[in-house]
């Protein structure tokens, strides 16, 4: 090999590397600008990058960033992969003490009125109860964000989440929980001077 080509074959290995480091950070936009700039395209479809792509999902899964991980296989074509991952997701002790935390200082920065952090960490717990597939931490997760949102002046969100609630509590049979999402909507309508005809439609015997 003469020193043209192996300059050559270094460039191509550090480009492939610089790639392997985007796709490890989940940054997939950068590293499929980077295979179509150099003319490495097909570099994207090795075995290796699809493997360091299932790894970068089941990292997401397992932080329960939910939203990413299904943003990038969807980018990547591995929504099959992330549909078995998801069934088959194994709810250890690491991911039970995620949860916990998430929960303890989403509480937290609420109580400290640090609204925007607290709806960090209530979402990401909320993902992690999906994959949990437990409905009453998930309805309580639902109740936190739509609180936060209520703080926040955020009506349109709030409502929405609460919405969301109170389809769980009528699955789960959450009599309780459904009353206060109720509360809740009144609270909203009544803050816009609107508590009329558009709450009867979430009556109790819903």
């Amino acid at each position: 090999m003469n020193s043209e080509e192996y300059i050559k074959n270094r460039a191509i290995e550090i480009l492939k590397k610089r790639i392997e480091d985007y796709l490890a950070r989940g940054d997939y936009k950068s590293a499929a600008n980077l295979a179509n700039e150099t003319d490495l395209r097909e570099f994207l479809y090795t075995n290796k990058v699809i493997n360091i792509l299932k790894r970068r999902i089941e990292r997401y899964l397992t932080e329960g960033d939910y939203k990413s991980a299904m943003n990038l296989a969807n980018k990547t074509n591995l929504k099959e992969f992330l549909s078995r991952k998801v069934n088959t997701f194994n709810f250890g002790a690491e991911c039970e003490d995620r949860l916990n935390n998430y929960l303890r200082r989403g509480q937290r920065y609420h109580n400290r009125g640090m609204e925007r952090d607290a709806l960090y960490f209530h979402k990401k717990a909320l993902n992690l109860t999906k994959l949990k597939n437990d409905y009453w931490l998930e309805a309580f997760c639902l109740y936190n964000i739509g609180d936060v949102y209520y703080y926040l002046s955020n009506d349109k969100k709030a409502f929405k989440n609460f919405q969301k609630l109170i389809k769980i509590c009528n699955k789960i049979g959450d009599k309780g929980n459904k009353l206060v999402s109720l509360i809740q909507i009144a609270l909203i309508y009544y803050d816009k001077k609107e508590l009329d005809k558009n709450l009867l439609r979430y009556s109790i015997s819903e």
